[in-house]
């Protein structure tokens, strides 16, 4: 799933949350991640609101 995520484009915001939240355990509102998110079981991961995390 990650790397299903890391090949949708950054300008396709919308559909990198989507992404996101469905691997995500949950995750609250102002959801940003940046590609190339590596993880192994995502569904383990539960996150607030604004969260944002970056590549590397």
């Amino acid at each position: 799933m990650a790397q299903e995520f890391n090949t949708i484009p950054e300008t396709e915001s919308d559909k990198q949350e989507a992404k996101a939240r469905e691997i995500l355990g949950s995750a609250g509102k102002n959801l940003v991640i940046h590609s190339d998110w590596k993880f192994d079981n995502g569904k383990n991961i539960h996150v607030g609101d604004n969260f944002l995390t970056n590549y590397n």
